[in-house]
């Protein structure tokens, strides 16, 4: 391994990195490409600082690790539980409590996706490799006196090679599973592979929602920036479970960054009001809602939420799509609509030895699992759906289990 000749650096700026070099170590997807994070980093979040580590042998990028540093709330990472309730009773005393100094391996906005990128074709000096990730971020993460590594947003087809490869300086545990509707033509038209029961409530809900709102599908977000951004807070405020905070800035930076791959869905009142919308990625083979947002107080969101999953699902069909993948949350209304889950997980890691040891206590306690709902796939469909989905889409299904 001695003869490689490898250079580690740090930028702050992702304008610096070649966007072909980028493309060559993370492919070609868009929730993984430069123009994603570019979005993020455009956005001016407060208190969030962006960091990229590039390796190099010969001025030839041979891996790439995006990273940002904030003051993590390790409470507001947990869903429901009397643990959580006992953390706030505690922090109403420690005001600081399980707020940490984190860096952070992976995308500021959500992607169930995992961003450590080692270019192919240097199999043969991974170790090496993995052995400068490691100890850069180690050095990192002591410069900014971060007392947690975090690693976010890693796939149930992605943890065994994970763990192989960052070894014991990580400890990993079940984050909040992602979630995925599967569009291909074994399953169209939607509702039909489903069973009865969840057909009937689909038709129930649409009706529900066709008496009172119409659709509307916009390209250009930036006259929706402001409504979309309060939207947004709304739902974020009542969510369970949050990591980052983004704002309207990062909205109008993703849409532009991507004009032919970015769009939203309105949904409207019989007036014209707008009361809830979504933020759509559109992949080669996948739809992708990112965010959502929401007028509460005085409209039905139980009826808004279903239908503008149904919505996407049937137009996820009209684009020829094979998946939407919905993302973490809200796992009741998509599993009922027909969605599968795979496992998300998080790595931690500390350059304190002492908080080493306790977080490899802490992640056995399981603090993120959920239970699992079963899926609502007629019988005699959906182990071929499975298959297609697994062999396909390299996805793990997790909730295979008939009722």
């Amino acid at each position: 391994m001695a003869y490689r000749d490898f250079k580690c650096e740090w930028l702050t700026d992702i304008n610096l990195i070649d966007g072909e070099h980028w493309k060559s170590i993370f492919g070609d997807k868009n929730i993984k490409g430069i123009n994603y994070i570019k979005s993020i980093q455009q956005s001016n979040i407060p208190n969030v600082e962006f960091y990229y580590l590039i390796i190099s042998e010969h001025s030839n990028p041979v891996a790439i690790v995006p990273c940002f540093y904030f003051k993590l709330d390790l409470i507001d990472l947990l869903d429901e539980s009397s643990l959580k309730g006992l953390f706030y009773k505690v922090r109403r005393r420690f005001p600081k409590f399980l707020k940490i100094k984190t860096f952070v391996i992976g995308s500021y906005a959500a992607s169930c996706e995992y961003f450590i990128g080692v270019k192919r074709g240097y199999e043969d000096c991974e170790e090496i490799i993995y052995s400068l990730i490691k100890q850069q971020l180690k050095l990192k993460s002591q410069k900014q006196n971060a007392k947690l590594i975090l690693i976010k947003e890693i796939r149930e087809t992605q943890i065994g090679k994970v763990k192989d490869t960052l070894g014991d300086d990580f400890c990993f545990c079940q984050s909040f599973p992602n979630t995925f509707v599967p569009t291909f033509s074994e399953c169209r038209p939607y509702p039909n592979a489903l069973k009865a029961n969840h057909q009937r409530r689909y038709r129930k809900k649409r009706k529900e929602y066709d008496m009172y709102y119409t659709w509307e599908i916009v390209r250009d977000v930036t006259p929706y920036k402001d409504i979309f951004e309060k939207m947004y807070l709304n739902v974020l405020h009542k969510a369970k479970n949050k990591l980052e905070v983004l704002n309207g800035d990062f909205f109008l930076n993703l849409n532009q960054n991507l004009p032919d791959n970015t769009f939203f869905i309105l949904s409207r009142d019989r007036s014209g009001l707008i009361r809830s919308m979504a933020l759509i990625v559109e992949e080669k083979d996948r739809l992708i809602p990112l965010y959502l947002g929401m007028t509460y107080g005085y409209v039905d969101a139980r009826v808004l939420y279903i239908n503008m999953l149904f919505k996407i699902i049937e137009l996820s069909e009209q684009m020829e799509k094979g998946l939407v993948e919905f993302g973490q949350t809200s796992y009741y209304p998509k599993i009922m609509s027909g969605a599968f889950i795979e496992w998300i997980y998080y790595g931690f890691s500390s350059f304190n030895k002492l908080v080493l040891m306790l977080l490899r206590k802490i992640t056995r306690l399981n603090l993120f699992k959920i239970k699992l709902l079963p899926h609502v796939y007629k019988n005699n469909m959906v182990n071929e759906i499975i298959f297609k989905v697994e062999k396909d889409y390299d996805f793990k299904v997790c909730n295979k289990k008939i009722i």
